[in-house]
């Protein structure tokens, strides 16, 4: 989520800037350790489309506290991608 300006960060924790980039998403709506099953469809539609996983950027997990219950998490899964260039 692109924020214009950082104020106020609570005791304990830290403040960052993760640069620009393009994200493939995908929605975990499971158990926990069922998450790498989703990273895994997800770098499935990658592979099978124009773009690429770039793997020395930022991956990100973003969690949505209010729904989880009974041991289910709802998260989505971003993983960062660039078109693949074809000289064609």
């Amino acid at each position: 989520m692109e924020v214009s300006e950082i104020k106020n960060v609570p005791n304990g924790m830290d403040s960052f800037v993760i640069p620009a980039q393009e994200y493939a998403t995908i929605e975990h709506d499971g158990i926990p350790w069922d998450i790498h099953k989703t990273y895994g469809k997800m770098n499935q539609a990658i592979e099978a489309s124009e773009y690429e996983r770039i793997f020395d950027a930022w991956t990100l997990e973003v969690f949505d506290q209010t729904k989880q219950e009974d041991g289910i998490i709802r998260s989505t899964l971003y993983n960062p991608i660039r078109l693949i260039y074809n000289a064609h």
